[in-house]
């Protein structure tokens, strides 16, 4: 079975998801999280949805602080075993912004490892969820132009990165 590399920071680690550790970013999940997790499946029942996304996840990681309070969660999907898609989610508390320059890497990092084993990711975001659609952007997804999508069809973004083929054949 696969699952994502566990690439620790000097102020945080990766570790796998508990249930204490969901629950607390669930009762601290930002609001724009919390926004779109809303508009996505229609309820405001965090903690299940957070569950159920680790759940149904190919791999699923949380970031933890130095000093042990969990930060984000976040993981990936199979959507499309015909076409290889992938779909990366994530979500946290207003804590992940003290450590956003070295989480842009580390998540730079989790998109490659993602792109080792599927041809494409996709998911959407929420209009309204400016700090990610900038996040996605700093780490090469592509943004497309907002259409309705959820539970109560609000306007989102689909947002995708496809695998670089390689030049050199192995």
């Amino acid at each position: 079975m696969w699952s994502l590399p566990t690439i620790n920071g000097e102020k945080y680690a990766w570790v796998e998801p508990t249930d204490d550790a969901i629950s607390y970013i669930a009762e601290n999940l930002r609001d724009a999280d919390r926004r779109e997790v809303d508009a996505t499946i229609g309820n405001t029942e965090y903690a299940a949805a957070m569950r159920m996304s680790v759940q149904m996840s190919r791999s699923a990681l949380v970031a933890v602080s130095v000093f042990g309070e969990p930060i984000a969660v976040f993981g990936v999907s199979t959507t499309s075993l015909v076409h290889n898609i992938g779909s990366p989610w994530f979500l946290a508390t207003p804590r992940v912004s003290l450590h956003r320059r070295a989480l842009i890497q580390k998540t730079f990092a989790y998109t490659e490892a993602m792109l080792d084993q599927y041809a494409r990711l996709e998911n959407h975001v929420d209009v309204r969820n400016t700090a990610s659609i900038a996040w996605l952007r700093r780490i090469g997804f592509t943004i497309d132009p907002p259409a309705p999508f959820g539970a109560r069809q609000q306007p989102f973004h689909k947002f995708w990165r496809v695998r670089t083929p390689c030049a050199f054949p192995h």
